[in-house]
């Protein structure tokens, strides 16, 4: 399954982003983010993100994001937050699955 993320994904974007992320997580299906549109991201939305990896793999679930399908705005936002620093955690699996660093 493919979800396409929004232009923004900000806290405004958040609490209406959950709802379709839980329940592709609990279709049981592959998901794959398509976030290639993303021009501008917050903390929040990374969290969101992060929680839904985690969420995915306590339920044994493959998500990550669509290849080639991650835009410059979002990798630039994922690292100014620290979310890519070489560590295990499901922040950093979810952008290094992607073939990011």
């Amino acid at each position: 399954m493919i979800l396409t993320l929004p232009p923004e994904l900000t806290i405004a974007q958040a609490a209406e982003w959950k709802p379709p992320l839980l329940a592709a997580i609990r279709s049981g299906e592959e998901v794959l983010l398509d976030a290639s549109a993303v021009t501008r991201a917050d903390v929040m939305g990374l969290q969101l993100l992060v929680a839904a990896k985690k969420s995915a793999l306590a339920a044994g679930v493959s998500f990550g994001f669509k290849p080639g399908a991650r835009s410059d705005a979002l990798d630039r936002a994922a690292e100014s937050a620290g979310f890519v620093s070489g560590s295990d955690a499901p922040e950093e699996l979810l952008w290094r699955e992607a073939g990011h660093g």
